[in-house]
């Protein structure tokens, strides 16, 4: 799970679904923008009912792309990429697919991102 610091507030989850530009990837959509203050990434991850019926496969889904997040911060693989607040959008049942997959995905995402700017 990623620490507290690098998770959205409810004030920048809203903020971020009302002004972040959106990426599509096949499992995932993103949306993102960047604030002009020094701060950390953060991110956050939504899952919609249509997607996944009960709570604990939500959570799990959850628990599989925050932990993929989290490999890749810890990598620093986007270490560089400060000030961005990140919303992570799943349109399949990612569990039903393999990690690797997952943080393909998620990595793929993320270089769009920084190439977006």
């Amino acid at each position: 799970m990623l620490p507290k610091k690098k998770r959205l507030t409810t004030g920048l989850f809203d903020q971020v679904f009302k002004v972040g530009k959106v990426l599509h990837g096949h499992n995932f959509w993103i949306r993102s923008f960047s604030l002009l203050e020094s701060l950390p990434s953060r991110y956050a991850v939504a899952i919609p009912k249509k997607i996944a019926k009960t709570a604990v496969l939500r959570n799990r889904i959850k628990r599989i792309v925050y932990t993929a997040i989290e490999t890749l911060d810890k990598g620093g693989v986007f270490s560089n990429q400060t000030n961005h607040m990140t919303i992570f959008g799943v349109k399949t049942d990612v569990s039903k697919i393999s990690y690797e997959e997952v943080v393909k995905e998620v990595k793929d995402l993320l270089e769009k991102r920084a190439k977006m700017r």
